[in-house]
């Protein structure tokens, strides 16, 4: 087809009361005109090759602000992106419990619960609360008294799950509830910066442990779980992304840790 061709392609879609046109004119690519929320005419236009896509899609109007949280573009494509569910209030209830039993049987580290969970703080949710419980289903709980979990949305539960390392508790979970599968759902509410935080406590030495402990005014030994560490260097305050987390990463690198400066900057 010339530049000079035109062709109207008329269409009807059942629950739209005027048709859809399609108007083909020069190449380029085409653009979608909405007029009370219903597709009205698409119209080809040579200029719109240059211009950025406004249009969004479900994953990206639910992430965060966060420039470096997950989008619809970073998915690979047999991934989702949310974990929808259709549970009763009951069937929330019982699968919180067969995680937080799950957790109890094979011994996992609170510590690093709490450290993912304090990503979510909120009005409802402070990260005195969270350091204060002793047990996974009183964490839990608290996810679904700020309004973070609901029997129609576990987004964020089971985020929280995969990083926290204990996706083996997917053996636990119904059939019938049609629970997303674990590894396939993205993450997209924690920021890049939470999960330095995890390759953080991954990476510190033993003995450094106990040196920023000491530099940090926390009492702290080489047995100390650095998830633990973690956790009251947040609740000094000096992990928050921004100047004080900057200060912070400057002391590790006069003290040569390496590892720990990479962690911090880098991630994985």
């Amino acid at each position: 087809m010339t530049d000079d061709e035109k062709s109207d392609i008329t269409s009807y879609k059942p629950g739209f009361s005027k048709p859809d046109i399609i108007t083909f004119n020069k190449p380029g690519s085409l653009t979608l005109d909405m007029t009370d929320d219903k597709p009205a005419l698409l119209k080809s236009d040579p200029s719109s090759m240059s211009q950025p896509s406004t249009a969004s899609t479900d994953a990206t109007d639910v992430a965060m602000a966060d420039p470096s949280s997950t989008t619809a573009d970073q998915l690979s494509p047999d991934a989702t992106n949310d974990a929808k569910t259709d549970l009763t209030d009951a069937e929330l209830t019982i699968l919180m419990a067969r995680v937080s039993g799950w957790c109890t049987t094979n011994g996992i580290n609170l510590n690093k619960l709490k450290v993912v969970m304090s990503e979510f703080t909120n009005d409802k949710l402070t990260l005195a609360t969270i350091q204060k419980k002793s047990n996974a289903l009183d964490l839990l709980k608290l996810l679904r008294e700020a309004g973070l979990i609901n029997p129609t949305d576990i987004s964020v539960l089971i985020e929280i799950i995969k990083l926290s390392g204990i996706e083996g508790v997917q053996s636990e979970i119904k059939e019938e509830w049609k629970v997303p599968k674990f590894k396939d759902v993205q993450i997209k509410h924690v920021r890049e910066h939470r999960k330095k935080l995890l390759a953080f406590g991954r990476k510190v030495s033993k003995e450094n442990v106990k040196t920023i402990g000491f530099l940090n005014s926390i009492l702290v030994d080489e047995n100390t779980d650095p998830y633990f560490l973690i956790l009251e260097l947040e609740r000094n305050g000096l992990l928050k992304a921004g100047e004080m987390f900057e200060k912070f990463i400057k002391t590790l690198k006069e003290f040569n840790m390496h590892n720990e400066v990479d962690a911090l900057e880098h991630g994985e």
